[in-house]
């Protein structure tokens, strides 16, 4: 994987967008989240804080780029996500609907509006509701793609208060 992806992927993981990845960076987005998130999110933190070069409890960019396995990384961070997924999911019908992503969004601190171009925008066939694809594709998109990842806010942990 580009350096490139592997910046990505840190920007994506960095929840508060304080240029570090901590255990609370997952913690407080699998804690929002609920389901079974938590718990991807536990290990997650400690597939990364094994890159914690200087033990000061917190990896850096540069820590994260060193010493990555994109692929192992962005598996748990895609492991991480279809968890979000089941969450949100609430009638287990294998999608979500405008209602399921509102409350899920909401759990989430995330506003209205934002919310509504998120589903819009991961809803790709625009049928109305969002299936695990095409949630999982939209991760892959946030990591690999073009896309701005200091404007998207619904696949990014919330900032911490």
């Amino acid at each position: 994987m580009s350096q490139h992806g592997l910046v990505r992927l840190f920007s994506l993981l960095d929840g508060n967008r304080n240029g570090v990845v901590d255990r609370s960076d997952l913690e407080t987005f699998g804690a929002r989240s609920g389901g079974g998130v938590p718990d991807k999110a536990a290990a997650l933190w400690d597939s990364l804080s094994t890159l914690d070069v200087d033990s000061d409890g917190v990896v850096t960019r540069d820590e994260f780029v060193a010493g990555a396995d994109y692929d192992a990384v962005f598996a748990s961070t895609a492991a991480l996500h279809a968890s979000l997924f089941d969450v949100a999911d609430a009638d287990d019908d294998g999608r979500i609907d405008r209602a399921e992503w509102r409350s899920l969004t909401s759990a989430l601190g995330i506003p209205d509006d934002e919310a509504e171009a998120g589903f819009t925008a991961i809803d790709s066939d625009q049928d109305g509701v969002v299936t695990r694809d095409e949630f999982l594709e939209q991760v892959t998109i946030l990591v690999e793609g073009d896309r701005d990842l200091a404007a998207i806010t619904v696949a990014r942990p919330p900032e911490h208060t």
